[in-house]
């Protein structure tokens, strides 16, 4: 059986996932979540989906090459995405990349879910 690194879940009319690792780092994890996340684009309507990082302390480069990905999923089918809960060192690489650009960082969920 194969383990699930993300709990999704729903806030109204918005997808809300949150890593079970406080590492997303490269490896089969990486794999596993980027299969995760394309179900959940995939399912999402209307594609909103709110990436909350509450817990994680550390992502890797392919994990800022897979949320550049998760944009561009959803911009294809004229989606949102947003994040929530980023650490200020992580929040810092984003910005450092110009990541940033792509979506909304909100400080908490309820900030994040009231922007949708």
């Amino acid at each position: 059986m194969a383990e699930h690194y993300l709990e999704v879940g729903h806030a109204g009319d918005v997808s809300t996932i949150r890593f079970n690792l406080p590492r997303i780092v490269d490896g089969p994890e990486l794999d596993s979540i980027r299969d995760e996340l394309v179900q959940c684009v995939i399912a999402a309507e209307p594609p909103k989906i709110l990436v909350d990082f509450s817990g994680v302390m550390l992502i890797s480069s392919a994990a800022i090459t897979l949320l550049r990905d998760l944009y561009r999923a959803l911009a294809t089918r004229q989606g949102v995405l947003r994040l929530c809960n980023v650490r200020p060192e992580i929040a810092e690489v984003l910005r450092f990349t110009r990541i940033d650009t792509l979506f909304q960082i909100a400080p908490d969920r309820q900030a994040a879910l009231a922007d949708f």
